[in-house]
């Protein structure tokens, strides 16, 4: 019998741990609401983020154009393709960005070195 018992709790743990949320989603959730809203890059440059259904909408403002994309949240990365070629967008520093005007700022994102948007 208490093998028995044993065997039941053992059981009733293992399928609580399958209903628990995956790291990764949790992840996920908390990664597209932080990152929603306006990111303000040099010369009036900025980027916009906001849900879209289970993706991100991305609104990039650069010197010549205004484009918008569609992304997905894969882990600590929003992926998504422009003008042909695969893309990211990632959290970092202003450092991180590797451009002098936002060089002082903490809480930016990054597509790639050259090209970020930090919130002031």
């Amino acid at each position: 019998m208490k093998h028995f018992i044993l065997f039941i709790a053992l059981l009733s743990l293992v399928s609580c741990k399958e209903d628990a949320p995956r790291p990764e989603t949790a992840l996920e959730a908390n990664t597209l609401f932080a990152w929603q809203g306006k990111w303000s890059g040099p010369e009036g440059t900025y980027m916009i983020l906001e849900q879209n259904g289970q993706g991100m909408g991305i609104r990039i403002k650069n010197l010549d154009e205004k484009k918008t994309f569609l992304g997905v949240i894969e882990g600590n990365h929003i992926k998504f393709e422009r003008d042909g070629k695969d893309a990211s967008i990632h959290a970092g520093t202003g450092a991180d960005t590797g451009m002098k005007w936002l060089a002082d700022k903490k809480d930016c994102m990054i597509v790639e070195r050259g090209e970020g948007y930090c919130r002031d």
